[in-house]
Order: C-alpha cells, then structure tokens, then sequence
C-alpha cells in the first residue's frame, strides 16, 4: 500500500515550500506496489536528484506534470546549475544557461512561457539562490540551497542514471574522484615530502553509512588496489 496518493505528489512536487523530496521519495520506495507507485516514485526520483533535461528525456515514466510542477522543476534544475557552477567567479552569459542541453532551463521556461529574470527574482526573494544577474550575464555568489545527494545505500535510482545524469549529486562519483585525487596528486606528493621509512595513513569514508578505507601513502600502486569499490544495494 502507497503512502502517498496521486494528488498527494502534485502538491508535493508543486509546494514551494519544498526543495528536497529524498525523504518522501525513500518512504514512498518502501511502501510501493503497483503500476501507479512507480510513477509517483520515479516522479519524485525526479524531483529529488534530476533535472528539466531528465524530464524531457524519461517524460514517459513520470506523472503528468501541470505548469506549476514545471516551474517547480525548472527551479530545481536552476538550482543544480548553482550548485553546480559555485566558485567560479566569471559571469556567465544568459544565453549560455538558457542554451545549456544538461539542464534545459530554456526550454522549461518556454514551455510556461516565464521569463528568467523573473525567474531569478522568485529564487533570490525566496532564498534559494545568491546571484547577480544584469544584461552581460549572471555572476554567482554562492549556493543557498542545496539538491539531495545520491548514495546507493538509501535509495537505489529506477529511471535516473547514476554517472550518466547525475554525477553531481553522487557521493560515489564525488569519492571516485576524490580516490583518484589522493592516488594521482596527493600521494606522490606526500612521498617526496616525507622521511624516509614513515608510512602516514588517510582514512577516506565513501559514505555515511560505509566502512572507511584505509590509503597507505606509502605505496601509491598498494592505494590503486584499494580504490573505492562499488557497493550496490
């Protein structure tokens, strides 16, 4: 038996009081059934870790989705965006945002015919966002709000692709790199600081829920062996 109904998703997905569905979404998991749960839990899915582009490529495996739910989600996407981009001091061109296939923030906005200095305004009045936007483009100050994280350990993804769609929001993904940083970068470089015969260990966590692994530094060729495996649920 589902937890939600129907038209308890609509509004779920259409508050704008809501910005991260993980929660829901895992609860909703938990207690599916039938046909109509799936879409409901592919929809907040959606909602939880994907984007406009997402919706327009899986369109067939969500809910119908009114207008509303389409702003809601191209605001989530503008979000993603931040997230994503926070740090980098450049302005970046309107058109640049509006044209960008990964997010297709443009194409949700034409689709509900808003504008995106409007949209802008909304998230900056509501504290989503911090930005500055003016006719040569938008500089970004910092992110406010944050998307969920994926970690297969709490949910594991049924439409959404975990390094092909949603790189960003993977803890695995983002430890893969940080694995790779420690053997390419970091260990090389500790070696040739440190005296002979010290062995200084890192302890790396890969998630909340996982066990440590422990990097020997002084073996970059031992540290590859232990790199990050892949712990499916």
């Amino acid at each position: 038996m589902t937890v939600a109904t129907l038209d308890e998703v609509v509004r779920l997905i259409e508050s704008f009081f809501v910005h991260n569905y993980l929660p829901y979404l895992i609860i909703e998991e938990e207690n599916s059934g039938d046909e109509v749960d799936s879409k409901l839990i592919n929809t907040l899915e959606l909602y939880s870790f994907g984007n406009f582009n997402h919706y327009l490529a899986y369109k067939d495996q969500f809910i119908n989705i009114s207008k509303r739910g389409i702003f809601k989600l191209v605001v989530l996407s503008m979000i993603s965006f931040v997230n994503d981009f926070d740090g980098y001091k450049s302005k970046i061109p309107i058109d640049s945002i509006l044209t960008d296939e990964k997010y297709a923030i443009g194409k949700g906005l034409a689709l509900i015919a808003f504008e995106f200095d409007e949209l802008i305004i909304s998230m900056i009045n509501d504290k989503l966002i911090d930005v500055k936007i003016d006719d040569d483009g938008l500089l970004l100050v910092k992110s406010i709000k944050l998307r969920d994280s994926y970690s297969k350990s709490l949910y594991k993804l049924r439409v959404l692709d975990e390094f092909n769609d949603i790189p960003n929001r993977s803890l695995n993904h983002a430890l893969n790199n940080l694995q790779d940083w420690y053997n390419d970068k970091l260990i090389p470089t500790r070696q040739s600081l440190q005296p002979k015969g010290l062995k200084p260990e890192i302890m790396v966590q890969q998630d909340s829920l996982s066990t440590p692994i422990k990097i020997d530094l002084d073996s970059r060729e031992n540290s590859r062996k232990r790199k990050t495996p892949d712990q499916g649920a």
